[in-house]
Order: structure tokens, then sequence, then C-alpha cells
């Protein structure tokens, strides 16, 4: 008796799982950003020893200036006056700050797709495609945790990429914004110091024509005046006495 000829098929199938990856990430940068010019300027050299005496005195006794032992200081907006009483200079200082913040934000994507083969063995056809099919979720299920074990590599290489590049990109611009706002804030302060100055020699001539006027005083009442008389109005100051010879 013949048996009949047992014949093995193989049944075969490819899965593809793809996958994508997106990760952005941001790099911040802040800084304060200052102008600072300053002028001198040759005040009390010029002024007579009492007259000297008598402004820095008066100096020491405004409300407005501040003693800070070897200089006295006034407080102006967006700037500063310093006299030296060591060498009689003024020192006006105009100083503008601003802040300058700087965001860069870089995306990047990959992608790629895994497969795998399932393979079924069996005497015929159905038999094959039986066993095929119950291996295939076993398969599947591998595939698609190589796709995530993909991915998630694929994600970690780009976070570090995307923030190194972040990084030095935030780090030149902010630069170059830096460089840009202290020239604006450089322009506008020359400007400004210049109205500074103003404003120091106004402060200092008002002390000084006060301290002049006590000094005037003085000398008029130790020289037994008579007829004392003082007027100011427009920034004119008028003393009128008189001394018996």
């Amino acid at each position: 008796m013949c048996n009949p000829r047992r014949v093995i098929i193989t049944a075969a199938r490819q899965l593809a799982e793809a996958w994508e990856a997106e990760v952005s990430r941001t790099a911040r940068l802040s800084s304060d950003v200052t102008s600072e010019l300053a002028a001198t300027i040759p005040f009390g050299s010029s002024l007579a020893r009492a007259t000297r005496a008598a402004f820095e005195a008066g100096l020491r006794s405004s409300d407005r200036w501040s003693d800070q032992g070897a200089e006295l200081l006034l407080t102006l907006d967006a700037g500063e006056v310093r006299y030296h009483p060591a060498d009689g200079t003024l020192r006006v200082v105009a100083r503008l700050s601003d802040t300058v913040d700087t965001t860069v934000t870089t995306r990047l994507q990959d992608s790629g797709t895994v497969t795998g083969n399932a393979f079924g063995r069996g005497v015929g056809e159905e038999a094959a495609q039986a066993d095929l099919a119950a291996r295939l979720t076993a398969v599947a299920a591998e595939v698609a945790a190589a796709a995530r074990d993909e991915r998630t590599t694929a994600e970690d290489r780009l976070a570090g990429d995307a923030q190194s590049r972040s990084d030095r990109a935030a780090r030149e611009q902010h630069r170059a914004a830096e460089q840009r706002r202290r020239q604006e804030l450089d322009e506008r302060n020359r400007a400004r110091l210049d109205e500074l100055r103003d404003e120091a020699l106004l402060a200092v001539n008002s002390v000084l024509a006060d301290a002049q006027r006590r000094a005037i005083v003085a000398y008029a009442l130790a020289h037994g005046a008579v007829g004392l008389d003082q007027r100011e109005g427009d920034g004119v100051i008028e003393i009128q006495f008189e001394i018996e010879g």
C-alpha cells in the first residue's frame, strides 16, 4: 500500500511599523546692558581760596548733595555728579541701562520604519497559513516594540542636538543684540551727557552763588554795614549795604 506524499508548505509575511519623532528645544538668554559715559569739568581750581572753602562747605550742608568722604555726590535722573575736593573737579556720569532678551527654538524631525518577517509551516497551504496566523501576533508585537525603541532613541538624540543648536544660536544672537543695544544706548547717552553737564553746572553754580552771598553778608556784618538789603529774582542775587569809612 502506498502512502500519499506529504508536502510541507512555508508561508511568510513581512510586517512593517513606521515611526516619526519630532522634538523642539528652546534656549533663553537675558542680560542687562549699560552705557556709561563721563565728563570731567575743572571747577574748584578756578575759585579763590575763601570762595572755594565756602562753596565746599555749602555742598556738604546741602540736602541734595551726599557727603561720601573723599567726594560729594549729587544723584540725577539717569546719572550722577561727583565733586572731588582734593582737586576741585566735577565728574559727570550719564548712565542708561536696558535688558536684552533672546529666545531661540529649534525643531528637528526624524522618521523610520521597522520591519519583521513571520513564517508559518504546515502540511498543505491551509496548515501553513494557520501556523502563520498564530505567529503573526508575536512578530507584530516585536516589530512594534522595536519601532518604539527606535523612536525613543531618535527623540533623545534629536533633543540633545536641538538643545545644542538652540544654545549656540542663542549665544550668537544674544551677543549681536547686546552690541546693537549698547550702541543705541551710547548714542542716546551722548546727548544725555550734555544735558547732565548743564544740570551739574546749574547745581554747583546755585551752591556757589549761595556761598558767595553768605560770604558777602558775613563780610558786611563783620565790618559794621548798615542798610543791608538782599533780593533774589530771575537767577540774580542783589545785595546792598553801606560801610562807613
